[in-house]
């Protein structure tokens, strides 16, 4: 019994570790999304451009109007996207500043990390902008299945 939970705690801490790791990548590369996402909501630049540059990037960038209107996303195409204006993470940027959120990607259709940052100039709110990639967390599923492996090797 002390072996499962013991494994269940490790394995707890991993998922834990691998979140961590990627919020991490993702607070990184919030620095270099607003100021592309400022140049884009206040001058209305070429998103093509900005399209190409994130495209190779292990994230997903994408801008919102202040109505959630989606206006740029590296990886999917704006028109086919609802608005925004309810997302958790873009809540909670509106009030702090940034916001995050693990969730369900009605977009994508899989369970992603999203941190997004409020856009200001002075006093104007010109957006949002928001990293996101897919989730690192291992589901119970996971869970069960590589117990029953790791018990199996111990035979």
């Amino acid at each position: 019994m002390g072996a499962i939970a013991f494994y269940f705690s490790a394995a707890g801490q991993l998922r834990q570790d691998a979140y961590d790791q990627a919020q991490e990548k993702l607070l990184i590369q919030l620095p270099l999304a607003e100021l592309i996402g400022r140049s884009a909501l206040l001058d209305n630049a070429n998103v093509e451009t900005i399209s190409n540059d994130w495209k190779d990037a292990e994230s997903r960038l994408t801008l919102v109007k202040p109505d959630g209107v989606v206006v740029f996303d590296s990886h999917h195409d704006v028109g086919l996207m609802e608005n925004h204006r309810s997302r958790p993470e873009l809540l909670q940027a509106k009030v702090n500043g940034t916001g995050s959120a693990e969730r369900f990607s009605e977009t994508l259709g899989q369970q992603y990390l999203y941190v997004a940052n409020r856009i200001d100039l002075y006093e104007i709110q010109l957006g949002y902008s928001r990293v996101d990639r897919k989730s690192t967390r291992l589901n119970s599923s996971h869970l069960v299945i590589s117990y029953a492996v790791f018990c199996l090797k111990k035979k």
